[in-house]
């Protein structure tokens, strides 16, 4: 046990006398590291020290103070990434073992690593046709360019990377406000995003037009066409007829254009397509054909008429007119033009007024042209129209008055009854009225007359006058005949045509009762009147606007009736017993009676449809005596019977049916 102490105290001892000399003895100074940059690797390394257990690393930029990294290294070398922007960087190295270091090392060569690019500051795009060139400013330390896209205002989109500062696509597709942005790159990474160059559109080639339409007026032809989206000119072709298509040497713009002062030319037609940058549309359909024709000759022979208030002008037909324009003047005055444009080479108008020394002149077109105006017509003069007469009818005569024209020497008249045709008086009239008393006249219905005017020679070019107002001529009718049978009265009368005719009667001295409703022909009877005592009649005739003669006819004689007495021919069954499943018929006529009333077995009374008359009843299905009985009105409206407890009376007895006999079931 003491030995082994001793030998642990000898240990003790040797290790304090050997280790003051392992603390403060110095390290050797290292070499000066080796700095290698690669992209944004840098990688330090350096050799080792003898006895170091670590090492400091010091750095600085270029000529500036030293900086010493905070951390302790070990190993032999030391490897950083993502290194950016080093300028002149250089290293140095000290070995330490506890808190001894040796000397700094010398300093390493130094490195630079590269800068980010600047943001560059503008970027174009521009348009040669369909040629697209994008253009941007150059920066240094740039190795190439990222350029991004967008439409509109849509998200951006990757365009390439370029190493140089501009970039151009040929026959560009079609795009819509297409604009760009670039950034500048290099080893050391990027730029921001530029400034959004100015926006360019490419369009698409056009849509096909529609056809054009062609218009001429004189010898110019318009052109009109509906403009098509995203062209910027038209091109156009023409032909002639059936032949071929020919290539107008400018483009159009707009919607229309006018070619003034063309030569003739036959059924020419036009098609248009649309162009842009990108190209052209298929040509449209074909316009309408239009013509541009010489100018025709100047009619002649030009001659006016009037007669019957119409005014007739001919004159000789013009090869190569389409219509004509007419002009008239009077007298001397200034040429009007007439209303209108004319297709034949007689024209005729219907005057209501006056004409003083007319004339007229006319001038052949076509759609290009029109004719010298031909020489004047001859001179034509007309009287002025008539006013309307007025006709007046009364129970003497019928008279009509009219306006006098100055200058007139008789007038002339024509009459028309209801819709029929106009028919002329035999005579001649003058001044300004005319009486026809009746003896003249017969039924008159519905009449209207007109006049117009006439010369010496009986030349009447005037129209006739619009019709007077319509009136009716009907006479006195002659007294009707009258007569009484029994309790029936009978009245004719003179017939005066398809009229109908108002009756009033008188009873005795009494006043004049109207009918119920008008009459036709020439007779009427009435039955069942009733009594009747000293009875007159009297009529007047009536056309269907309602005018009526002015004044009835004399009272027809006066006639009576006799009261009749109700009698009953027949009342009964034409069996009075019957049997069950049988029919039997009841007959009936009661005469002079105004209605009957029913009642079948006490039940309530019903009025009977007619007087005479007959029925079956049946069959029957029991025995019982079926009991009718009817009362009446007579034709002066009393009871018949009288006594209200009476009546017409007609039993039928219905009996069983009997049993066979037994002869006849054996």
């Amino acid at each position: 046990m003491k030995k082994d102490l001793s030998k642990i105290f000898a240990c003790c001892w040797l290790l304090l006398l050997c280790a003051p000399w392992q603390v403060f003895a110095a390290l050797a100074t290292p070499y000066p590291p080796s700095a290698n940059l690669s992209g944004t690797t840098l990688t330090l390394s350096w050799g080792t020290i003898s006895g170091a257990s670590y090492y400091h690393i010091g750095y600085r930029d270029g000529a500036g103070s030293w900086n010493t990294a905070g951390a302790q290294y070990t190993g032999s070398s030391r490897t950083w990434t993502g290194i950016t922007n080093l300028n002149a960087r250089s290293y140095r190295i000290q070995a330490c073992n506890g808190s001894v270091c040796s000397a700094w090392s010398g300093a390493s060569s130094p490195v630079s690593s590269a800068q980010r690019p600047a943001t560059p500051t503008w970027i174009s795009a521009n348009l040669n046709g369909n040629d697209l060139t994008v253009s941007w400013q150059s920066v240094a330390s740039a190795s190439y360019y990222n350029l991004q896209y967008r439409d509109g205002v849509s998200n951006w989109n990757a365009g390439g990377n370029y190493a140089n500062t501009s970039r151009t696509w040929l026959g560009f597709t079609p795009v819509q406000s297409r604009s760009y942005r670039i950034q500048a790159c290099n080893s050391a990474g990027c730029s921001g995003w530029s400034v959004t160059s100015n926006s360019v559109t490419i369009d698409p080639v056009p849509a096909a037009m529609t056809a054009p339409l062609a218009v001429v007026s004189a010898s110019n032809v318009s052109l009109t066409w509906t403009p098509v989206a995203q062209s910027d000119f038209y091109q156009l072709q023409y032909k002639d007829g059936a032949g071929s298509w020919l290539t107008s040497n400018q483009s159009y713009t707009g919607s229309t254009y006018t070619w003034s002062n063309l030569p003739a030319v036959t059924n020419r037609s036009y098609r248009m397509r649309a162009c842009n940058e990108s190209g052209c549309s298929s040509w449209s359909a074909a316009s309408n054909a239009v013509s541009i024709y010489p100018t025709p000759a100047t009619p002649v022979s030009v001659i006016a008429t009037v007669l019957d208030g119409v005014v007739t002008l001919s004159w000789e037909q013009v090869s190569g007119t389409d219509y004509y324009k007419i002009e008239y003047r009077n007298g001397t005055g200034a040429w009007n033009a007439a209303n209108g444009n004319y297709q034949n080479n007689t024209v005729t108008w219907q005057l209501t007024t006056s004409l003083s020394s007319r004339q007229y002149r006319v001038s052949s077109c076509n759609p290009s042209a029109c004719s010298p105006w031909s020489t004047a017509s001859n001179v034509i003069n007309l009287p002025a129209r008539m006013a309307a007469p007025t006709a007046v009818s009364n129970s003497t005569s019928i008279g009509l008055s009219w306006q006098a024209i100055t200058g007139a020497h008789h007038y002339r008249l024509q009459y028309s009854d209801g819709n029929a045709a106009w028919k002329s008086a035999s005579t001649s009239y003058s001044g300004s009225t005319v009486s026809w008393p009746n003896s003249a006249l017969h039924v008159i219905k519905d009449r209207r007359y007109r006049m117009r005017v006439c010369s010496a020679d009986d030349v009447c070019p005037a129209a006739w006058s619009p019709p007077s107002n319509t009136i009716s001529y009907i006479p006195v009718m002659n007294a009707p005949a009258a007569s009484a049978t029994g309790n029936s009265i009978s009245l004719t009368w003179q017939s005066l045509g398809d009229l109908h005719y108002q009756l009033q009667y008188q009873d005795g001295g009494g006043q004049w009762q109207p009918s119920s409703a008008p009459l036709t022909g020439n007779s009427q009877t009435w039955n069942n009147v009733g009594v009747v005592q000293n009875r007159r009649y009297r009529m007047r005739a009536c056309v269907a606007n309602g005018q009526c003669s002015a004044e009835w006819s004399a009272p027809s004689v006066p006639v009576s009736t006799n009261q009749a007495t109700p009698a009953v021919v027949t009342f009964s069954w034409a069996q009075n017993k019957t049997v069950v499943g049988k029919t039997s018929t009841f007959n009936w006529q009661i005469t002079n009676v105004a209605e009957c009333f029913e009642s079948i077995d006490n039940s309530s009374f019903s009025k009977v449809s007619a007087t005479t008359g007959s029925k079956v009843s049946g069959p029957f299905f029991q025995s019982r005596i079926m009991k009718i009985r009817w009362y009446c009105t007579d034709l002066a409206g009393g009871r018949y019977p009288r006594t209200p407890s009476e009546f017409i009376e007609a039993n039928l007895t219905i009996n069983k049916l009997s049993p066979p006999s037994l002869s006849t079931l054996n």
